[in-house]
């Protein structure tokens, strides 16, 4: 239910199921741009996760280049530890 308040002012507002009527329990919020307020607190956390996300996957990244670059340097040098020198007749 929403109403509009057409002047600046005191208000007092107040709803009862009376004293022999029961009933479910209501919420009652009053104020304005709350929707607002949770949709840019949901978007700001996707935001913070697709980042997270990016800056994890450019480190994964960066660690599977310099992993396959230290390994061929490793095979690179045990090849030419085991290589026997050349013969000389």
């Amino acid at each position: 239910m929403e109403f509009p308040i057409l002047k600046d002012g005191k208000y007092e507002f107040a709803c009862d199921y009376g004293p022999d009527s029961k009933g479910p329990e209501v919420v009652l919020a009053v104020g304005s741009g709350v929707g607002e307020s949770i949709f840019l607190t949901i978007a700001e956390c996707f935001a913070s996760m697709i980042g997270g996300f990016g800056a994890c996957m450019c480190v994964v990244i960066f660690v599977l280049i310099n992993r396959a670059k230290q390994t061929k340097e490793m095979q690179q040098t045990i090849q030419a530890e085991n290589t026997p020198p050349p013969l000389n007749t």
